[in-house]
């Protein structure tokens, strides 16, 4: 007997921060652990990073993307853009309609 494995069976990917210390880091933590499908956890008090537990993206609509030193993906509630490189940066970047509708 073969057994296929539905998309709502894998098992997520854990990451655990224990040097979340201040928001920018906690935020770059999150975005980053979410940009690739992982389940980002950390213990946020004090930090003021605390909306992060309110952060509800659902779904992925799609992989996530590079383009120009910058990452980003599109989720049902929302988008996700990381800047990797060094400079401040200003772009436009294609989302999807689900994504876009409540911009």
């Amino acid at each position: 007997m073969v057994y296929k494995c539905r998309e709502e069976d894998y098992r997520k990917i854990v990451l655990k921060s224990k040097t979340c210390r201040d928001q920018r880091r906690c935020i770059l933590a999150f975005s980053a652990a979410r940009l690739v499908d992982f389940v980002w956890w950390a213990e946020l008090n004090g930090t003021g990073a605390e909306v992060l537990y309110q952060a509800h993206m659902g779904k992925g609509l799609e992989p996530f993307k590079e383009q120009n030193g910058l990452a980003f993906r599109t989720f049902q509630n929302g988008f996700i853009v990381l800047n990797d490189s060094e400079e401040d940066q200003i772009a436009e970047l294609p989302l999807t309609l689900a994504s876009s509708r409540n911009v």
